[in-house]
């Protein structure tokens, strides 16, 4: 005897059984993670602004998550590459995040001939903190602001060299900009890090650079290097009387640099969500906040959608000028 087909009212239920499940699969899949501990990449060694924003972060996120946020450094290929080659490859469970950088994110895709990955291939969370970089001289040159570094130029074209924290990021393109600007091509002089920049700034090996703000703070404040601008939209508070490059007529190179978190691309939507609700909290706890700014860190805004367009934004711009220097970095 054949078996009996299911009525349509009986199908239709099934039918809708199905769906509801379907439908609180997901949340339950949020509400379930992290099951486990949470790996967070860090395209560099430990110390140094990265490190800092990320270990600051990790250590709230997983008070939030009620799971250990566990900071692992992959520095080596140049520009983060191992780093983000180990983050694009991670399994795309919420369990491993990444802390991208505007030169990992905005300048290598235009950088690098082969990139192991795309800005595509990543989930945007938030941009965590950004931060202007500012310009340096050797006190010995006797400049105060950009004007004064033109004349300078002019006096010595043979120390018409400026110093950068790394090839490909903001510290060196933002000097092939000025010397557009001031009409001197300057002869780029590039560092493996902040550190070492700014020892050869301190000693005169190079006389004047683009750097981080964290680095150079303290030897500006101890005479020893001279701050001449600031690359934001606005002053900084801890350097107040230092205007900005716009307020000294050169608005169109004003630029932050950045750290943000991401994550692999098919991490699921609603941890992703979570995430950003998550960084959102962490970057408002006053003692988080007081931590970032020790490192010339401010908490920046851009979230989810809005930040991954400004990622797109911010790659157009560096394209731009990628090509006009003619760089190409090396794997």
């Amino acid at each position: 005897m054949a078996p009996r087909m299911p009525s349509l009212a009986t199908a239709a239920r099934r039918a809708g059984t199905l769906l509801a499940l379907i439908a609180c699969a997901a949340p339950a899949h949020a509400q379930a993670w992290p099951t486990k501990p949470i790996t967070l990449i860090v395209p560099s060694t430990a110390g140094g602004a990265i490190d800092a924003y990320a270990r600051t972060i990790a250590e709230q996120l997983g008070s939030t998550l009620k799971q250990p946020v566990v900071v692992e450094n992959r520095a080596g290929g140049g520009g983060g590459l191992v780093a983000a080659d180990a983050a694009v490859r991670a399994a795309p469970d919420g369990h491993t995040l990444f802390v991208g950088t505007a030169a990992i994110l905005t300048i290598n895709p235009s950088a690098y001939r082969k990139l192991p990955y795309g800005i595509g291939d990543f989930a945007y969370i938030c941009k965590g903190v950004e931060f202007p970089l500012v310009l340096v001289a050797h006190p010995s040159t006797g400049v105060r602001d950009v004007a004064g570094l033109a004349a300078w130029l002019k006096r010595n074209p043979q120390q018409a060299s400026y110093a950068s924290y790394q090839p490909g990021t903001p510290s060196h393109f933002l000097g092939h900009q000025l010397g557009e600007k001031l009409g001197t091509p300057l002869t780029h002089i590039p560092y493996k890090g902040s550190a070492p920049q700014v020892t050869d700034l301190l000693g005169g090996t190079v006389m004047f650079g683009f750097t981080q703000l964290a680095t150079a703070l303290p030897h500006v404040q101890a005479g020893r290097l001279v701050a001449l601008a600031t690359t934001g939209a606005a002053r900084v508070d801890t350097l107040p009387q230092v205007p900005t490059l716009a307020e000294q007529g050169l608005a169109d190179l004003t630029t932050t640099a950045w750290f943000g978190l991401v994550a692999p691309k098919a991490t699921p939507p609603e941890v992703v969500e979570r995430l950003v609700r998550a960084h959102q909290a962490a970057v408002q706890v006053p003692d988080v906040k007081a931590k970032l700014a020790t490192q010339g860190l401010y908490p920046a805004s851009a979230c989810g959608a809005p930040f991954q367009q400004q990622v797109q934004a911010e790659g157009v711009r560096w394209a731009q000028v990628v090509k006009a220097t003619g760089f190409s970095a090396s794997e």
